[in-house]
């Protein structure tokens, strides 16, 4: 799958940017929410930002 990615850089780069703006788009949601629902959004949307992270730091090792 690694090896896909690389060679498919603009995929690569579209799936990169859906996951920062999908990330992104539930912190800003749940921030204003009061409660657990709230909390889990920002939880899934730092966890999809982590995750990019880790990819991004993956090419690196």
């Amino acid at each position: 799958m690694k090896n896909f990615m690389k060679e498919h850089k603009i995929i690569n780069a579209i799936v990169c940017i859906l996951v920062l703006a999908i990330s992104l788009f539930l912190i800003i949601t749940g921030q204003p929410q009061i409660g657990i629902p709230g909390t889990i959004k920002m939880l899934v949307g730092i966890a999809g930002l982590v995750c990019l992270l880790a990819y991004y730091n993956s090419f690196y090792k």
